[in-house]
């Protein structure tokens, strides 16, 4: 959870290509010029170019990451010697809890061994489509908020939650893909039992005049009896055999109001899958607080 008593601090480094550091707990922030290092790192940390180019060997192969839309992001222990020096931002990160926030952005369908295991190894990000690159943008303006003097005072960082919008918007930049394809499977997969169900309750609809049983459900819609009770709660607050109950006593009532001159409540209760007159009128009585016999009566009365 983060907290809400942290303080940023912004720390000036003296000298001709001087740099600005900001803290904000684990988060740390440093704009200026970088230098090539040829030390690892112990933090995982994010490169963004903002004034000059940012050249990274990898073998043989040399890319360059223009400003201010291409990132580097180095896992813990990278060795940075291959890295050319810039002017722009560092973010050093904690590895771990950017993990735990991948996994809450995709609801948690990705597993935390793929999370650790992405952001085990350098990701060189060239946005191309122009969400990729409006994401990247935002996060600059995110960390503009950084510099603002006034919000370091009275804890207003701390208020307005930058650290955690920070670390959303690296794992976005960073695992989007990841994020956005388990997003979209979980969408599309919701889709499909919502097609399942609603085929499963038109099914019902045009069997009422027969017994249903939950058996008949499961075996219909290929869910387990669990699967479906948890369905029907979330759509109709009530279980699938109540339901099923409900549609029954519908339809009869409807028909009771609107009958053929030969119907009886018996005949309409076998109509619509009731095998016992006395169940049926119980069940009835108890919904609509009218014995059928009364509303049939009605309905003759209106048609005749």
């Amino acid at each position: 959870m983060t907290s809400l008593s942290y303080q940023s601090s912004r720390l000036g480094i003296g000298g001709a290509d001087s740099n600005q550091a900001w803290k904000i707990n684990d988060i740390q922030i440093s704009r200026g010029y970088h230098g090539r290092n040829r030390e690892t790192d112990p933090n995982p940390s994010v490169l963004l170019p903002v004034d000059t180019h940012l050249t990274v060997h990898q073998g043989n192969v040399e890319q360059i990451l223009r400003a201010p839309h291409d990132l580097l992001y180095l896992p813990a222990g990278a060795h940075r010697k291959r890295i050319g020096s810039f002017r722009g931002i560092v973010i050093r990160i904690d590895q771990q809890r950017l993990g735990r926030i991948t996994t809450e952005l995709s609801s948690f369908r990705l597993s935390a061994s793929r999370c650790k295991q992405r952001l085990g190894y350098i990701r060189i990000i060239q946005p191309r489509q122009d969400a990729e690159r409006d994401l990247v943008h935002a996060l600059h303006q995110i960390l503009e908020v950084v510099e603002l003097p006034g919000l370091e005072q009275n804890n207003l960082l701390a208020m307005i939650g930058l650290e955690q919008l920070i670390y959303r918007s690296l794992a976005l930049v960073i695992c989007g893909d990841m994020i956005h394809k388990c997003r979209t499977r979980a969408t599309d997969q919701q889709r499909t039992k919502a097609s399942i169900i609603d085929e499963l309750l038109d099914w019902i609809r045009g069997n009422l005049d027969r017994p249903i049983h939950l058996s008949d459900l499961e075996e219909r819609s290929g869910y387990s009896q669990r699967s479906l009770r948890n369905v029907f709660k979330d759509r109709f607050n009530c279980g699938p055999t109540h339901w099923v109950r409900t549609q029954r006593l519908e339809a009869a009532r409807r028909r009771l109001l609107d009958p053929e001159p030969t119907d009886t409540v018996s005949s309409v209760a076998m109509a619509y899958g009731y095998q016992h007159l006395s169940q049926f009128s119980r069940d009835f009585q108890g919904t609509y607080r009218i014995k059928p016999s009364s509303l049939l009566r009605e309905g003759l009365r209106k048609t005749g």
